[in-house]
């Protein structure tokens, strides 16, 4: 039987290694980590694995701020692997952003997203695996 897959996205290729190395080191004993860069390589991720009916058990999703790019793969995630959790992957000024904290909550009202996940800091970063873990 193979892993559940934990899917992580996000535009910056720094965040992003941040995240995959993060949770490669805790995770990937338990669960195949996949990531790509920016929505529009996360949504063929996305289908890819629902093409292989992979169990996707968590997709992380970053920059909500820029809503009308991060809500489609949000969306795909719900439509194309139902019982993943899905989180929003923001920085921690995000909050200091009236319009980004906004989205962020909007999202999670809607029922767009579970929850919001901060970007890992330096390793190792408990704040973000307490969030993942309790996903999980």
């Amino acid at each position: 039987m193979s892993l559940p897959v934990i899917v992580a996205v996000d535009e910056h290729p720094d965040v992003l290694h941040r995240v995959r190395s993060q949770l490669a080191e805790r995770y990937a004993s338990r669960y195949r980590i996949e990531c790509a860069c920016g929505c529009e390589d996360g949504g063929r991720l996305l289908e890819r694995l629902a093409a292989e009916d992979a169990r996707v058990a968590l997709v992380l999703s970053g920059r909500p701020a820029e809503v009308t790019r991060a809500e489609p793969l949000i969306d795909q995630a719900r439509k194309l692997h139902p019982l993943a959790k899905r989180a929003l992957l923001v920085s921690l000024n995000a909050w200091l952003d009236r319009q980004r904290a906004e989205a962020i909550r909007r999202a999670m009202a809607l029922g767009r997203a579970d929850h919001f996940v901060p970007e890992p800091g330096p390793p190792p970063d408990e704040v973000f695996h307490e969030a993942i873990a309790s996903f999980l």
